[in-house]
């Protein structure tokens, strides 16, 4: 059903995903996709789980998932998941992600987006967004991801020896 998906670079796929999107916005009865935490805050090296919800779709494999890293307004899109008719496509993926992102696919029966990040970094932070397409249309939403650098403790000075 969505192999007319197969752009030439992330690029395209990101222009054409963000144009369905947009052009399904419009339509009245489109798919609704809702943030559970609009921001997160996190240490680096610890893991997360970031969450949205959308209206579940049956069957669940005729839909994209596509999640989505924005640093700043100035950089290209980062592809962080991304899933196709119920497969995950990890080639996909940004290879600074691969190894350390999970989704559980089985929230994703109920409409809950379940991604979990783990070794967080300082480059994580920044904004996620989340695109569900169906046949009839699709819907995206964002969370903020602010990680903050581990500051070491001050170390405690010995104690002076008295002779």
């Amino acid at each position: 059903m969505w192999t007319f998906l197969k752009a030439n670079s992330r690029e395209e796929m990101i222009s054409f995903l963000l144009l369905v999107v947009l052009t399904a916005s419009v339509c009245a009865g489109q798919l609704q996709v809702n943030v559970s935490q609009p921001v997160y805050q996190a240490e680096e090296n610890s893991n997360i789980t970031m969450e949205w919800t959308f209206t579940p779709i049956m069957p669940p494999v005729d839909y994209i998932l596509y999640i989505s890293l924005s640093e700043s307004e100035y950089e290209p899109l980062t592809t962080v998941y991304y899933l196709l008719s119920g497969a995950d496509h990890s080639k996909a993926r940004d290879e600074r992600f691969r190894g350390r992102v999970q989704l559980d696919k089985d929230e994703l029966i109920k409409g809950t987006i379940r991604l979990h990040l783990s070794s967080l970094t300082t480059n994580d932070s920044g904004t996620y967004w989340c695109v569900v397409l169906n046949k009839d249309g699709g819907s995206m939403n964002k969370s903020s991801l602010n990680v903050t650098a581990v500051t070491p403790r001050p170390e405690e000075p010995e104690p002076t020896k008295s002779l």
